[in-house]
């Protein structure tokens, strides 16, 4: 019997295969060799602003639901509120290839 547990207890962390510097406030993220971002088939992400400074408070892997009071505490908005919007982010951060999921 598989379960299929909730996004927001799962873990997430920083991929592997990338590195990232701020630059400008902008963070500039690298894919390692062969690496490329899944959506938009290049070799490299520059994140806005706002997104740096969710990219810079993920610097270990982290609960879900955790990262995302964390997030709400450092941006200064309310987490119920915001809690959807910022799974849609992360998820876009998965689909690209820049974040990973698992279980533990």
């Amino acid at each position: 019997m598989v379960i299929l547990m909730s996004f927001f207890k799962q873990y997430i962390s920083r991929t592997k295969n990338q590195v990232s510097r701020v630059i400008d406030g902008e963070a500039v993220i690298i894919f390692r060799e062969k690496g490329r971002c899944k959506t938009e088939k290049r070799k490299f992400v520059v994140l806005t602003p706002d997104a740096t400074r969710i990219w810079k408070l993920l610097d270990k892997k982290i609960m879900v639901d955790d990262f995302i009071k964390r997030i709400s505490k450092a941006l200064e908005v309310d987490y119920k509120e915001n809690r959807n919007e910022i799974k849609a982010y992360l998820f876009s951060l998965v689909k690209k290839g820049l974040v990973d999921v698992s279980t533990r």
